[in-house]
Order: structure tokens, then C-alpha cells, then sequence
């Protein structure tokens, strides 16, 4: 259930509300921490809350069994 809060809370939310969030999680990935479970674990956030929000954003995405990257702006 506290997943669903997660997923319901990103889906509602504006993108001024996640940018704070999403900068942090940018800056992070571009410093070689792709890793959306120990993102979450930095954050104290859920790993659903993590990939949420790169699902969200378009300019982050979620890779293979765990692994976040940005994406070019050219796409």
C-alpha cells in the first residue's frame, strides 16, 4: 500500500513540487550513482518512489534490473 501512496502522490503532483527531487537525483546520476535502490536509500525514500519520478521526468529513465540514466536532450 505504501507503494500505491508513492505512485499516487508522483502521478498528482505538479513538476514544481518534484523538482527539487528530480535535480537531486540528476546531479547524483551524473556522479555515478545510478543505482535507483541506493538513491532511495540516500533519500529515505521507496525505490517505487525513485523510478516514479524518473518515469515522470523526461530526461531520466529507468535501465535494465535497476540502473537509471539520463537521456540526451536530442531525444
Amino acid at each position: 500500500m505504501e507503494d500505491l501512496g508513492d505512485l499516487l502522490y508522483i502521478s498528482t503532483s505538479t513538476d514544481e513540487e518534484l523538482r527539487g527531487m528530480v535535480d537531486c537525483l540528476e546531479q547524483d546520476v551524473r556522479s555515478g550513482i545510478s543505482s535507483y535502490n541506493d538513491l532511495a536509500r540516500k533519500y529515505k525514500v521507496s525505490p517505487v518512489y525513485i523510478r516514479g519520478l524518473a518515469k515522470r521526468m523526461p530526461n531520466l529513465d529507468v535501465k535494465g534490473q535497476g540502473g537509471l540514466v539520463l537521456l540526451d536532450d536530442s531525444q
